[in-house]
């Protein structure tokens, strides 16, 4: 298989144009069909702690602004949240899946013991534990009709101290 060096385009106007392989990061022809959740504003959001030091999530990023991971894949979208954590979306009932992979960052110290839990309009989607053990979760969930998606992350400890979830490529779809 031979590998081209550069792409040529053709846009609906019958204009061709070339660029070379290095300058293509990705095509996406996903416009309007795909939205990842780091790229929308939360319309509710919760975050406090039980030890006084308030985490705030991230996006795209983990919580110590580093790449956002889980096990030994790195991931360019998604949501860095530390417990206790409420997240609303206005997903507008116009979007058929939720797909995420769900983890702890390998490079979070203590135990990270979380529970996660998603809601659609009011209704439990999903509800698991993790923790560091936790093998990551590739996740697909059913939004048809749902207007408004809520997760949570809460702690299953005492403290909230290293009570971390990543919650990579997070996206609804249509």
């Amino acid at each position: 298989m031979q590998r081209r060096s550069r792409f040529q385009i053709t846009t609906v106007a019958g204009m061709k144009l070339e660029y070379p392989r290095q300058a293509v990061a990705r095509l996406d022809f996903s416009q309007g069909r795909l939205t990842y959740l780091s790229d929308l504003e939360p319309v509710k959001l919760i975050e406090r702690s039980n030890v006084e030091r308030v985490e705030r999530y991230r996006r795209d990023k983990n919580l110590d602004d580093g790449p956002l991971r889980i096990a030994k894949e790195t991931y360019a979208k998604g949501l860095a949240v530390h417990s206790y954590t409420e997240l609303v979306y206005d997903i507008g009932g116009q979007y058929k899946d939720f797909k995420a992979v769900l983890g702890v960052d390998p490079t979070v110290g203590g135990d990270s013991h979380v529970k996660v839990i998603i809601e659609g309009d009011g209704r439990q989607l999903f509800s698991e534990e993790f923790d560091r053990k936790t093998a990551p979760r590739t996740l697909t969930l059913d939004v048809k009709n749902i207007k408004q998606m809520r997760i949570v992350v809460a702690s299953k400890g005492l403290l909230d101290l290293g009570d971390h979830l990543n919650i990579a490529d997070a996206k609804v779809s249509k």
